[in-house]
């Protein structure tokens, strides 16, 4: 039932009971104002009661994982690179252009210096890269040599059959197969006729002073005369 028919059924009992129990009128408006008071509340929270209001679900939290990161360390510092470098000091055997007899072994030695910042360790090389290997390896091991130190490097070549003009060059390569420094050769020539001993003396020819054997006796000659 609606609060309007109420209120009017309400008011239709009061009059009656004003006609039947001869109620003031001052009465039946305190009683009229109480009953509607009453009917109001009740009303409101029926209303109230049976509304129904839409409560938007709530939504959990997400659970958010914390990382405890641990301390971690400073990269190690990269160290500079160093450099290779390889410079000539002179010849210590066999100068440019010496002549030497076919199949004559030769051992020739440079004297370098590591001018460079790298140490030359196990891995580098001392390679032809021009020229006649004259008998040689083609690929040897480089000695090895602290950085500014002076070294000698010997090579045992072996003279062309032929006669002729030779070049050897080599040079020196890292571990990973660069080549570096200064390039170092040997010339030489190859001629069979060339002598190098001193020539023997003469058949047949005597040096020195004779013996008392052979020279003549002249006294004795002048005596036998006289005679």
């Amino acid at each position: 039932m609606g609060f309007f028919q109420t209120h009017r059924l309400i008011k239709k009992w009061l009059w009656q009971w004003r006609n039947d129990f001869q109620l003031s009128p001052s009465l039946l408006g305190i009683s009229l104002l109480i009953i509607i008071s009453l009917l109001s509340a009740c009303g409101g929270q029926a209303s109230s009661s049976n509304t129904d209001y839409f409560i938007p679900p709530t939504l959990a939290a997400e659970r958010q994982a914390i990382s405890l990161a641990s301390p971690t360390s400073p990269p190690p510092t990269a160290k500079p690179e160093c450099t290779n470098d390889l410079t000539f000091i002179a010849d210590v055997t066999v100068e440019d252009g010496s002549i030497f007899l076919p199949k004559a072994d030769i051992k020739k030695i440079w004297r370098v210096k590591n001018s460079g910042t790298c140490n030359w360790e196990a891995g580098y090389l001392f390679q032809l890269v021009s020229g006649e290997a004259l008998g040689a390896e083609k690929v040897q091991a480089l000695y090895p040599a602290r950085s500014g130190s002076e070294i000698e490097i010997a090579i045992e070549f072996t003279a062309p059959v032929a006669s002729g003009d030779y070049q050897t060059m080599w040079q020196a390569f890292t571990p990973d197969g660069e080549a570096f420094g200064e390039p170092v050769y040997m010339l030489i020539k190859v001629d069979p006729d060339y002598v190098t001993d001193t020539p023997a003396p003469t058949a047949g020819v005597t040096t020195g002073t004779p013996s008392s054997s052979t020279t003549p006796d002249v006294t004795q000659e002048i005596e036998s005369e006289e005679e």
